[in-house]
């Protein structure tokens, strides 16, 4: 039976394979981008779009940063956060700085961000759990490769030479793996949420049963010592 790789292993690895397909200099930008150029680059395409009066709900990008954000606290407990997340932020910050110069590009891509952020989970509200348990860890392992499958593919579309005249059909095909991501970001969002409440149960259990034990101990060691006190009472009180 094969072993699974750990959960640090699983980042290391997913990251590596990203890279592959990364320029020397995408590889250099990329992990020195952090989330507030991100934020930055968004700010300087809503007044660009308020210029020129065609204003697109650049909310949509939100829950996913959030989500990401949230994410990247979690890990940092197993895990030299900033190495990783950089490759998160640096690729949205390249989409989006190459989205904005066609409508069409940005809308899709901006909706394509709002699926992802649906379906990442809340993490902190398990980040305590995150830090005991290596079968959650692999989880958020597994979530950061489908990340970063996500962007691979994104970057595919938006890097080629004269991109705008083949995006409709490049999309396209992005769509058709896209839906397979979703559902795999899912599926994880699922296996995070039931994983977490299994523990929460067993713990709970596990602490019902230590406040049995001690409430059993204390009425024993009760009986124990009136038991003593009658073996110390003398003959005489005992005769009386």
């Amino acid at each position: 039976m094969a072993t699974q790789d750990s959960p640090d292993t699983i980042f290391y690895k997913s990251l590596d394979r990203f890279k592959i397909g990364l320029t020397d200099r995408e590889r250099e930008d990329f992990e020195l981008t952090s989330l507030d150029e991100v934020h930055t680059v968004v700010l300087e395409i809503q007044n660009e779009q308020a210029s020129e009066r065609k204003m697109q709900d650049m909310t949509r990008r939100q829950s996913f940063l959030e989500g990401m954000e949230q994410y990247s606290n979690v890990i940092e407990v197993f895990l030299d956060v900033s190495m990783f997340v950089a490759f998160v932020w640096g690729p949205v910050k390249f989409l989006l700085q190459v989205a904005k110069t066609w409508t069409d590009s940005l809308d899709l891509l901006l909706n394509a961000y709002e699926q992802v952020g649906e379906t990442i989970p809340q993490l902190l509200q398990y980040d305590k759990l995150f830090s005991q348990n290596t079968a959650m860890q692999r989880v958020l392992g597994l979530i950061y490769q489908d990340i970063l499958e996500f962007h691979r593919r994104a970057l595919f579309v938006f890097k080629r030479r004269s991109w705008k005249r083949i995006f409709h059909s490049t999309w396209k095909t992005f769509n058709t793996h896209f839906s397979r991501l979703l559902q795999n970001l899912h599926r994880h969002k699922i296996d995070i949420e039931r994983q977490a409440s299994l523990i929460e149960i067993e713990q709970s259990q596990a602490q019902r049963e230590s406040q049995e034990k001690n409430s059993l101990l204390k009425k024993n060691s009760k009986g124990r010592g009136r038991q003593s006190r009658s073996l110390r009472r003398s003959p005489l009180q005992i005769l009386i």
